[in-house]
């Protein structure tokens, strides 16, 4: 008797721990870190238009600003002067995708000796791009729409979401939690 009390003690406890995590649709657990009733209050308050044909979150992200990337006949890559941009919408994207323990992709320069035939080599970066998502936001600060590209097929969008709400980049935790609803939202509407 005393175990079956103790039991129904420990029990609300444990469901109430668990309201932060919320299961997705693609098996991709998130932590969005807010409880069911602040989640509810920003998605009203996001009017939240998404449109997803594929994004269900399960590798790595790439968050990109409007103006870092170019695509082409040959793909997907990184704009030559993107060292010197500084997109504070980008950085709290980043930073609240990583709280939720979403994998982040990563882009780099690599350089090779490529042999010319005569004897001689010529030293040639290439960017490499270790993801399968890249997410590109607007550069409205305070603006949350955005499109998402497959990096293997990147004339491809899989997923675009836009919302008139805004929220500046001095709110910090206003903004990440935004951010966090959104993402959520983007990975359970997946329709695939």
């Amino acid at each position: 008797m005393k175990k079956l009390l103790l039991l129904l003690l420990i029990v609300p406890f444990l469901g109430f721990s668990q309201n932060s995590r919320l299961k997705l649709k693609s098996d991709v657990e998130l932590d969005v870190g807010l409880n069911q009733s602040d989640y509810n209050k920003i998605l009203d308050k996001l009017n939240l238009n998404v449109t997803n044909r594929g994004f269900d979150g399960s590798w790595k992200v790439l968050v990109w600003g409007k103006y870092e990337f170019k695509m082409d006949k040959n793909g997907i890559y990184g704009v030559d002067d993107y060292g010197n941009y500084n997109n504070p919408a980008k950085t709290l994207w980043e930073e609240a995708l990583f709280e939720m323990g979403v994998e982040m992709g990563n882009m780099y320069v690599e350089a090779a000796n490529v042999p010319t035939g005569d004897g001689y080599s010529v030293r040639v970066d290439r960017e490499v791009i270790d993801t399968k998502w890249v997410l590109v936001i607007s550069n409205k600060y305070e603006d949350f729409s955005g499109k998402v590209y497959n990096y293997f097929d990147p004339k491809k969008v899989v997923a675009t979401f836009n919302t008139k709400a805004k929220v500046k980049v001095k709110k910090r935790d206003k903004f990440k939690s935004y951010v966090k609803v959104i993402y959520n939202e983007l990975v359970n509407s997946n329709k695939n």
